[in-house]
C-alpha cells in the first residue's frame, strides 16, 4: 500500500510539473504576441494578431481543459489517507505518522495549485463561501485529523 501511495504522489508530482510547464509556456507566448501587437501598432486596429494566437492555443491539447480534468481525476483518486500507529503495549510510546494536507482560500488558487504540484500532494477539497454578513464560510470535504495541515492564501 505504502508504494502505491509513492507511485501516486510521484505520478501527481510529475503531473504538477506538466501544469507548470504548461502555464509557463502559455503565458510566455501570449506576452510575446502582445508585445508583438504593440512594436507593430496593431493594437486598437482589429487585425492584432494576439487573440487569435490565444484562440488557437486554447485548442491545444494541453490547453484545452484535458489537463485540468486530468488532475481533478488525480486528486479524486488519492488513496485514503491511513493513521498508522507504531509502539509498545499499554504504557510504551506511540507515534504517528502524519501525512500534508493543502488547502486554498480564494485571494491565489494559482499559486496553490503550484504549492501543491511542487510538493505533490493534491489540494485538499473545500467550499468556500460568504455568509450573509460578509465573513467567510469554509467547509473541508475530506477529514483533516491528525494531518499537517496548511493554508494557503
Amino acid at each position: 500500500r505504502e508504494k502505491q501511495h509513492a507511485e501516486f504522489y510521484d505520478a501527481y508530482r510529475t503531473l504538477g510539473r506538466l501544469q507548470t510547464f504548461v502555464w509557463i509556456n502559455t503565458k510566455g507566448f501570449q506576452k510575446i504576441m502582445k508585445k508583438y501587437d504593440k512594436r507593430q501598432n496593431l493594437r486598437g486596429t482589429g487585425r492584432e494578431l494576439g487573440p487569435e494566437f490565444e484562440h488557437r492555443l486554447e485548442k491545444e491539447a494541453f490547453c484545452s481543459g484535458k489537463l485540468e480534468v486530468l488532475t481533478e481525476l488525480f486528486k479524486s483518486r488519492r488513496p485514503g489517507s491511513v493513521v498508522r500507529m507504531r509502539g509498545g503495549g499499554n504504557n510504551g510510546p506511540v507515534s504517528r505518522q502524519q501525512h500534508i494536507q493543502l488547502l486554498t482560500g480564494n485571494a491565489n488558487p494559482e499559486l496553490a495549485e503550484e504549492i501543491a504540484a511542487r510538493v505533490g500532494v493534491p489540494l485538499t477539497p473545500a467550499k468556500i463561501g460568504r455568509f450573509a454578513d460578509g465573513e467567510i464560510d469554509i467547509q473541508i470535504l475530506e477529514n483533516v485529523r491528525n494531518a499537517d495541515v496548511y493554508i494557503i492564501q
